[in-house]
């Protein structure tokens, strides 16, 4: 375990106890400019992880709601204190706490953890993914009959229009559901319950985290067309190696605007 890891770990930790206290008591919710909610224990959550972060390591944080915070290093801390807000302000599941940690555009750190239940998965780049301490790998399903595929959107009309295109390609081979948090959505693909997830528009925080723990877990992340995922754009695609080629096959020619 590296010092960085141990330190998200434990961050996350602390905020999962203040976000289970909190699910039971009243809170605040206000709409943010995107209409999408935040409410006052994503700000207690996410104040937890900023200040442990910044007790225990030199790197620069980008938050959710905080926006970028200046480090001493060449390395960014990306945290979501809620994913899923929406799930856990209405009270549905799940939810979960995700922090990242990035080097350049290559996530080397994913630590996400359920409060509720305290499941926690992490992975260290070179080091593999795992579940509560047992290693954890994507399924080797190849038939899209039997596959399960989450899929995810941004605010943005247009991403929901073509997440829409997709689910109408992909929704008579596939077994298609949502549950509204990606970071959780992609602990399915790396734990193998799930075989593939299709996203436009998220935000690097709902998925800095699961990226490093679904390609550890064996997992490919990429784009629609199958190019290495970018900053230039949020067209994603998470899955195993077997179903991935055939998913790329119905959705590439959807890929817009991706600035090269």
């Amino acid at each position: 375990m590296t010092p960085d890891l141990k330190t998200a770990l434990d961050a996350a930790a602390k905020a999962c106890d203040a976000v289970k206290t909190g699910y039971s008591q009243n809170f605040a919710t206000e709409h943010k400019k995107d209409n999408s909610l935040v409410t006052s224990i994503d700000q207690q959550a996410e104040r937890i992880i900023i200040t442990h972060l910044q007790h225990h390591s030199p790197h620069a944080i980008l938050s959710e709601e905080s926006g970028a915070i200046p480090g001493h290093s060449d390395l960014t801390w990306v945290i979501d204190p809620i994913d899923g807000t929406t799930n856990f302000a209405r009270h549905h599941l799940p939810f979960a706490v995700s922090i990242a940690l990035m080097e350049g555009e290559k996530s080397i750190i994913g630590v996400i953890q359920n409060p509720l239940t305290n499941e926690c998965f992490y992975a260290a780049a070179g080091h593999g993914a795992f579940l509560d301490g047992k290693r954890i790998q994507v399924s080797a399903n190849a038939d899209p009959s039997q596959s399960i595929l989450f899929f995810n959107f941004g605010a943005h009309r247009g991403d929901r229009q073509r997440i829409v295109q997709v689910v109408d390609l992909l929704i008579h081979e596939f077994d298609i559901r949502t549950w509204g948090t990606t970071a959780w959505e992609l602990c399915t693909i790396a734990k193998g319950t799930t075989d593939a997830f299709v996203c436009v528009g998220d935000k690097i925080w709902d998925y800095a985290a699961g990226m490093c723990i679904v390609q550890e877990a064996g997992g490919r992340f990429t784009d629609w067309c199958g190019a290495p995922w970018n900053f230039s754009h949020s067209y994603i695609l998470a899955a195993n190696p077997h179903i991935q080629s055939r998913i790329i096959e119905k959705i590439r020619h959807l890929q817009r605007n991706v600035r090269s």
